[in-house]
């Protein structure tokens, strides 16, 4: 398997349905699919090492003023660029897992097709 290219940032008017990122926080990896698109914002399934789950990801989905809507970026040294899930439900049952919740800051993202 090819080692994927990891990015800097990426805009989610490039994404498309069926669309898979890697993203690397701290506490490790997890993917990213996007299922469908919503304005300024996308659906997505989001599969960690502990669970996995559905959810709204809004274009407003970083918690620090001054950072493009609907762009995610790899953290910088003076800003962490984190993402940001409304909505949280179990991927099998649909059951309400959380309101909403935020990652720690981005190490890195990789596109996978």
């Amino acid at each position: 398997m090819e080692a994927k290219p990891e990015i800097k940032e990426i805009s989610f008017a490039s994404l498309k349905r069926g669309s898979r990122l890697v993203v690397e926080i701290r506490s490790g990896k997890f993917e990213i699919l996007v299922t469908g698109k919503r304005k300024n914002g996308l659906f997505v399934k989001v599969n960690t090492k502990k669970e996995e789950f559905t959810a709204r990801m809004p274009g407003g989905f970083t918690m620090h003023e001054g950072l493009t809507p609907g762009v995610i970026r790899v953290a910088e040294v003076d800003k962490q660029n984190c993402l940001y899930f409304e909505n949280l439900k179990d991927a099998e049952t649909g059951e309400k897992i959380s309101s909403k919740m935020r990652t720690r800051a981005i190490k890195s993202i990789s596109l996978s097709s």
